[in-house]
């Protein structure tokens, strides 16, 4: 089944005033069916050939809980440690159309 997604973003901060410890935080959003499912986002084994592309595998996880059959938009989010430019973009796969988009780089 793919998930209808919305609002991905990927942007690489400093951790420090100095800029030389960096987090790549991406985030969106995946529409799922139930109320008990939550979105989760991955780093992709094995990465794709391009050095520069960081690969997602978004994936929707059952609580195991009892949901509710309701088509609801829920936050997913994923951050890493990377070295300054380490990736140019990112690619979501998996239970999402497959899309890439540009990483956003905040100078500190």
């Amino acid at each position: 089944m793919i998930y209808s997604s919305r609002n991905w973003k990927a942007v690489q901060t400093a951790r420090d005033f100095g800029g030389s410890t960096f987090d790549l935080t991406i985030s969106g959003e995946i529409e799922v069916v139930r109320t008990d499912q939550t979105p989760i986002l991955t780093e992709a084994n094995p990465q794709g050939k391009s050095h520069n592309i960081l690969l997602v595998d978004a994936t929707v996880q059952d609580s195991g809980d009892i949901g509710l059959d309701i088509l609801i938009w829920k936050a997913a989010a994923y951050t890493r440690e990377v070295q300054s430019g380490q990736f140019l973009q990112v690619t979501f796969q998996g239970v999402v159309a497959m899309q890439t988009i540009d990483v956003e780089i905040i100078l500190s």
